[in-house]
């Protein structure tokens, strides 16, 4: 009866030292629990339900009504098309961009609700663009200001600044 009783706090008290955080903690199929806490892979969020199953660029993909107020092009509604780029999972294509690219321009994800459009040349002519700062999404809009150049000016007179929004 002793050695019963031994054996029974012996159980109780390795039960008890079991600590494991993780132990019931469900991450989904990009996640992996940390401590008790999900970390998704790299580009990839929680979905509503805490899982990493979810896209970051998923909430930029779609059809958007863009307004563009620009220091040298006058003001333009127009549309443009995003998709995901196969290339990485951080990255959207925008077609349609500037409403004059006939080239897609390679946006990246930064964060849940970020992302920049590093310097690119999308029609391989003498026009560049590139974002200033971040462009960033809250709801349905899509706030970005950018720049387009045109190589050949020495002098910058035909740079176009841009304050966009766009709505889906």
């Amino acid at each position: 009866m002793k050695n019963l009783i031994i054996l029974f706090l012996a159980a109780i008290f390795v039960i008890s030292c079991d600590n494991d955080p993780c132990k019931d903690v469900v991450c989904g199929d990009q996640g992996t629990c940390t401590e008790g806490i999900c970390v998704c892979t790299e580009g990839y969020e929680q979905d509503a339900a805490g899982l990493c199953n979810t896209e970051m660029r998923a909430k930029f993909i779609g059809s958007w009504v863009v307004s563009d107020t620009c220091t040298r092009s006058i003001p333009a509604t127009y549309t443009v098309t995003t998709t995901n780029a196969s290339s990485n999972i951080k990255n959207f294509n925008i077609v349609n961009f500037w409403d004059q690219f006939t080239g897609v321009v390679v946006a990246g994800v930064t964060s849940s609700t970020e992302f920049t459009i590093s310097r690119q040349e999308p029609d391989n002519d003498k026009f560049f663009v590139e974002s200033i700062g971040a462009g960033s999404i809250s709801g349905n809009t899509i706030t970005i200001k950018y720049v387009v150049s045109d190589e050949t000016d020495a002098n910058n007179i035909k740079r176009d600044t841009c304050m966009s929004t766009w709505v889906k």
